[in-house]
């Protein structure tokens, strides 16, 4: 029976590594057959689940592990990791508290509470969870990148800019720590550093359209509108159904003066999102313009959404992709 036993684990294990997790959930559960109380068996189904996408299954399965073996902090940090996937994130938390308590050393679960904790908004506690993970594991670089994201939501820019350089220095081509990187300098008026920001992000992924975007509302604050234009294009080509980024390029061509070109701008934007009131508002305004053959407009009438802080913030919703679980 035991040899049998060790045989499932092994066929378990080496279907897991191959990413053939259906079958591995299926030789785990031979084990559990033999030994319902075989809580490393209920932990690996468990991880085989979730790599799987079997979420809720999973859950169930770190459950029944804990209810064997109830100081498994693995099994905790990856039920918080579950749960999370999930959005049941205060819960979550209470699973990385218990899995701290047993092994406080535990990086990885203090770098996924950290994550959890900024999905609720609570960054300060998010950065002290970063910074406990940190001081476990320094070259974790998404943990530095998190921790920059959190400090860009409190106004803390230029500590943010240290963390995003921490966490470049160690992944240096993630686009996405460059794009947080060109915000937060933007976002202190260092815009000749965020272009190069988000030029590496480019360069890494050329189709990176909220690099796009943000970059083409830099150029629109520093009234350089035609260069605007051009970045706006380049997002309207790989998202053509952004509405917000139609308003803001009509926008950047009142500013040329090129009217009936913003009106057409507007006009797409109304197609994608009907009931856009600053869209209408702005239209008014250009065909006004367009109808006094190039009188001068004021930008005080003019509507512009700010889009990179929004973009940040989505940024924050993506990271618990970042939650790692633990392996056997």
């Amino acid at each position: 029976m035991a040899n049998q036993v060790k045989k499932y684990y092994k066929k378990g294990d080496n279907f897991a590594r191959l990413e053939q997790f259906a079958e591995a959930v299926a030789s785990y559960d031979k084990v559990i057959a033999i030994n319902p109380d075989d809580g490393e068996a209920w932990f690996s189904r468990g991880t085989a689940l979730a790599k799987f996408g079997k979420l809720t299954e999973a859950v169930a399965s770190y459950d029944k592990a804990l209810a064997i073996n109830p100081d498994d902090g693995r099994a905790w940090n990856n039920r918080g990791a579950v749960l999370a996937e999930l959005g049941r994130l205060k819960k979550a938390v209470a699973s990385y508290d218990k899995a701290l308590a047993i092994n406080p050393d535990d990086g990885l679960a203090w770098n996924n509470r950290g994550n959890a904790l900024a999905i609720l908004g609570r960054h300060q506690e998010a950065i002290a969870s970063y910074d406990k993970a940190l001081a476990i594991i320094p070259d974790n670089g998404l943990a530095w990148n998190n921790r920059g994201n959190a400090l860009a939501i409190l106004g803390r820019q230029e500590e943010a800019i240290a963390s995003y350089d921490k966490a470049i220095a160690i992944i240096p081509n993630n686009a996405e720590m460059w794009f947080n990187r060109g915000n937060a300098l933007s976002e202190i008026g260092q815009h000749e550093e965020a272009f190069t920001s988000y030029d590496k992000a480019l360069a890494i992924k050329p189709d990176y359209v909220d690099v796009w975007i943000n970059r083409g509302e830099v150029l629109r604050e520093l009234r350089r509108s035609a260069e605007a234009v051009i970045a706006y294009d380049k997002a309207l080509a790989i998202e053509p159904d952004d509405a917000g980024v139609w308003n803001n390029r009509g926008v950047a061509l009142l500013d040329l003066r090129r009217y009936a070109d913003a009106v057409a701008s507007y006009d797409k934007a109304l197609g994608v999102k009907p009931d856009f009131t600053e869209v209408r508002r702005n239209r008014k305004m250009a065909l006004k313009l367009l109808n006094q053959n190039g009188e001068a407009h004021s930008k005080a009438e003019l509507s512009q959404p700010r889009t990179w802080i929004q973009k940040i913030l989505k940024i924050f919703v993506k990271n618990p992709k970042d939650m790692k679980i633990e392996e056997k």
